[in-house]
């Protein structure tokens, strides 16, 4: 009887045979089956181990939490001591780290998940608030170019920014070794507070201010924007104060503050009459801007600011006259004078000295200069007074002419005026 001989093939999945073991006349031996991959784990990983930072803006730093592992991974981030952080629980995928802010200024930072436990000292730092002094007098008078300087405790990159408030922003300097300086020429004349802001790579700012005074001489000629008062008119630059007409009463006042004891005036003047007499004078006054109410005085021999011939309330300050006519009752002598008076008592005049003829028809030239208690005045260019006056004559005033007629008139005009004060008396 034949053979029969039956030929099986068997197949499997996910093994394959090695073909030694076919065609043989052994039995076929069953391959091993695969391996399953066990599931992944997560790592819980956190940087720097220490967190230690100074010279911070605002005591804040970063921490770094990642997952280095294979599976997502649930962290919860506790605060100890006054630190706090920016996110309390962090659900991070494999591979992924994130930035965690923490805030304070020590204290521990706890770490806790699955995949362990981490925790990181914290020590952060502020940078310090800056300081900064003025070196300077409180009050500087300077003319012209000067130095300002200020000492500053502050970290290296601070910058010291300088205003005034009369030039606006004159400077910005670096600190070097704990000073800062500035080289500046002042633009305005006058008083300038110097405000100087030191500024940190933090934005932390401090200011000190110094008192600066520029000084300089301050000259006005001429009488544009001068106020015309009473029966005095302008014309071509040339002030009459009055015509030569009975009982006028004039005066021009120069709208700016005059120190009562640091001035310089120079003037012409000029005094006639049609009459044989005339009338009665003119005057130079600073009136006291405090005191007065910025009424005339009395005219005739008044000259329109002092007391004791006519009635009426004198001018508070001080006036030069120059007085062409003789009053019995206070005039120190018959002729033609000048003399300084003091809160218009003309009884009680300071110094005085006669004059040669003044209502000649002719212009004169006067200059009077009033430094602190030095009384000097010229006419025609002669000295005719050089003393000192003792009285208190520091006070802001008002700068002015003022003259009058009575019975006997005159002109009375002024021109080629110059007042000249500085800038920080």
């Amino acid at each position: 009887m034949p053979s029969l001989i039956l030929l099986l093939t068997a197949c499997t999945f996910g093994v394959v045979t090695p073909p030694d073991l076919l065609d043989t006349g052994d039995a076929p031996v069953q391959a091993e089956a695969a391996v399953e991959t066990e599931p992944g784990t997560a790592r819980l990983t956190v940087a720097p181990q220490q967190l230690n930072e100074t010279g911070l803006c605002d005591a804040t730093a970063p921490l770094w939490v990642a997952n280095d592992g294979e599976t997502d991974l649930t962290a919860n981030l506790i605060a100890h001591g006054d630190l706090t952080v920016s996110a309390e629980q962090l659900q991070l995928a494999p591979g992924e780290a994130v930035e965690v802010w923490v805030s304070g200024t020590s204290g521990l930072v706890q770490i806790e998940s699955d995949a362990g436990i981490e925790t990181v000292e914290v020590s952060l730092e502020q940078l310090a608030s800056p300081t900064l002094e003025t070196i300077a007098a409180r009050y500087e008078v300077i003319e012209g170019p000067t130095v300002l300087e200020v000492l500053a405790n502050a970290e290296p990159g601070t910058r010291v920014q300088w205003t005034s408030d009369r030039d606006g922003l004159i400077g910005d300097t670096p600190v070097v070794d704990g000073w800062a300086t500035l080289e500046w020429t002042p633009m305005a004349l006058g008083d300038h507070n110097i405000t100087a802001t030191l500024i940190d790579a933090c934005g932390q700012e401090t200011s000190a201010v110094q008192a600066v005074c520029h000084d300089g001489a301050i000259v006005q000629e001429g009488f544009e924007s001068w106020e015309i008062v009473g029966n005095a008119w302008l014309a071509d630059d040339e002030l009459t104060l009055t015509d030569d007409a009975p009982w006028q009463l004039g005066a021009a006042w120069l709208p700016m503050d005059i120190p009562g004891d640091a001035v310089e005036v120079a003037f012409s003047f000029y005094a006639s009459s049609a009459s044989l007499l005339s009338a009665d004078g003119l005057a130079l006054v600073v009136a006291d801007a405090q005191r007065w109410d910025g009424s005339l005085g009395p005219g005739g021999g008044g000259m329109g600011f002092g007391a004791g011939v006519e009635p009426g309330a004198a001018l508070p300050g001080w006036a030069l006259e120059l007085d062409t006519s003789y009053n019995l009752e206070v005039d120190p002598t018959r002729d033609d004078h000048t003399a300084f008076v003091v809160d218009g008592d003309l009884a009680s005049w300071r110094a005085s000295s006669p004059l040669p003829e003044l209502e000649d028809g002719a212009w004169h030239r006067a200059e009077l200069s009033l430094q602190r208690e030095h009384l000097v005045v010229a006419v025609d260019g002669d000295t005719v007074i050089d003393t000192y006056i003792h009285d208190d004559l520091d006070y802001r005033g008002v700068l002015g002419f003022t003259a009058a007629t009575g019975s006997i008139t005159s002109n009375h005009r002024v021109a080629d005026v110059q007042v000249v004060t500085r800038a920080c008396d």
